[in-house]
């Protein structure tokens, strides 16, 4: 018996630390499901899950930026209540910036670094500052702020100190499809408590805002499926798209915002076009179609889930009267904010001041579009910085996919690139520039992208590894 062999064996040698550890804190977790065993099952699952969630973050502490960023909010939120005065977002917030400053500290290499959209973000954050000098809603305004300072601008800085190449664009995009398939199954959970009326929601959120969760994890799921089906796991492909997308549609249909859906439609197009299967994607859906129409013409039951409200308002009539909470909304806060932009086209009414001239005025209320927003509240100058600046991302992502590259980082980037765009469709119809801050997840990835790939020359181009489904 060799000497490697005996230290092998004893789990304390001075030369396995890491044994060590994983002795003791399988220990430490025995005693702590033993524990929570004798108050009930549930706390056991809860406990179970709990741990899983740090030991993930150990390996993945991408895993609490998305996470934060998806589901976050500065600040207290009563929804989201533990008990003694704190809230499960307070949380994410401290571990949002343990790991911010621990890749603070390991710098490492800043080429593919977005720095322009980092710079863009850090001029309309000091406007939204400015703007607060002469805001009429100084909470709301506030609360706009600050959600930039300590959530959008630390969470870019985050993503692009850690995502440097393809492999790690791939584990955050997988990170944002497990945190979505989880919130997805959360939803479908509820929906035999809905109540007539009421919309699918998750975590004290909005429908809207859920069901663009739903979108983004139903075009992000459909990446992983093209990239497990060309890395030769096509089985697990057709599995995960058998199993997976029928409860992302689900929900979002319950979910009962057509924005959604429609962007949704719209940047999956892009997707298969990008990736040259539009065509048999096409044929595949127009027969879908048409056996979900033969089924409402046979189906009472089919007929009658269509009378829901949370269903039924996707197809409302735009005259009617009961679409003020869809169209008929919109059409009046466009009108009264062009109203507002013409009384102060310049500098804008001041951070979160959309609403306050407004006849039935609620604190947090906006235009449901970030472009009028942004006009109304900072002037047509930052409307039109702000379109400049879409149009310049929108430009690299053509760039981009226009790239010479293997198959693999193809289908990740388009994925990333049709996210993306699934976010510019939404930000136009719902939401206020705090909600729409998982668009700037996906500006930054594909500039990331686009610095790593399309501005080496093409007999450069790396091969990505794809370690974790290769």
């Amino acid at each position: 018996m060799t000497a490697g062999t005996v230290l092998a064996g004893n789990p304390f040698a001075g030369g396995r630390p890491a044994r060590a550890g994983t002795w003791i804190a399988g220990l430490v977790i025995a005693v702590a499901m033993a524990l929570a065993a004798c108050v009930s099952p549930w706390m056991c699952v809860a406990l179970l899950m709990g741990i899983g969630y740090v030991l993930a973050t150990v390996r993945c502490p991408e895993l609490n930026v998305v996470l934060y960023y998806i589901a976050g909010k500065v600040g207290y939120e009563d929804r989201l209540d533990l008990g003694w005065g704190l809230s499960a977002n307070q949380v994410l917030q401290v571990l949002f910036g343990v790991c911010l400053l621990l890749s603070l500290a390991n710098r490492g290499d800043l080429r593919h670094f977005p720095r322009a959209t980092a710079k863009f973000l850090l001029a309309f954050t000091v406007m939204m500052a400015v703007g607060m000098l002469y805001t009429a809603n100084p909470e709301y305004g506030g609360s706009k702020v600050m959600a930039y300072v300590l959530l959008v601008l630390p969470g870019i800085l985050y993503l692009g100190l850690r995502v440097r190449d393809l492999e790690s664009l791939q584990r955050v995009l997988l990170l944002f499809l497990a945190i979505c398939a989880a919130m997805m199954l959360m939803g479908l959970k509820n929906i035999a408590s809905l109540q007539h009326g009421e919309r699918l929601a998750v975590l004290g959120g909005g429908a809207n805002v859920y069901a663009r969760i739903l979108g983004t994890g139903a075009l992000l799921l459909a990446t992983f499926a093209l990239l497990l089906y060309r890395t030769n796991h096509r089985r697990l492909a057709v599995a995960l798209l058998v199993t997976l997308v029928p409860g992302f549609l689900v929900a979002m249909y319950f979910a009962g915002s057509k924005g959604p859906l429609l962007g949704l439609f719209g940047a999956f197009l892009l997707f298969v076009f990008l990736n040259r299967f539009l065509g048999r994607v096409v044929l595949i859906t127009g027969g879908i179609a048409l056996l979900v129409g033969l089924a409402g013409a046979r189906s009472r039951t089919f007929s009658d889930t269509l009378e829901l409200v949370t269903a039924s308002r996707l197809f409302l009539n735009p005259e009617s009267e009961v679409s003020y909470g869809s169209y008929g909304s919109r059409m009046e806060f466009y009108a009264y904010s062009a109203q507002q932009i013409a009384g102060s086209p310049l500098i804008g009414v001041g951070t979160g001041a959309w609403g306050a001239q407004r006849r039935l005025f609620q604190k947090r209320i906006y235009p449901h579009n970030m472009f009028v927003e942004v006009a109304s509240e900072y002037g047509l100058l930052m409307v039109a910085a702000l379109g400049g600046f879409l149009v310049w991302v929108v430009t690299r992502a053509w760039r981009l996919v226009n790239t010479p590259m293997p198959p693999p980082a193809r289908t990740l980037v388009t994925g990333t690139v049709s996210c993306m765009v699934f976010w510019l469709f939404n930000v136009q119809v719902s939401g206020d520039i705090i909600d729409n801050r998982n668009l700037w997840i996906f500006v930054a990835l594909v500039e990331i992208a686009f610095r790593a790939l399309a501005e080496r020359p093409p007999a450069t181009a790396p091969r990505p590894a794809l370690a974790a489904l290769a």
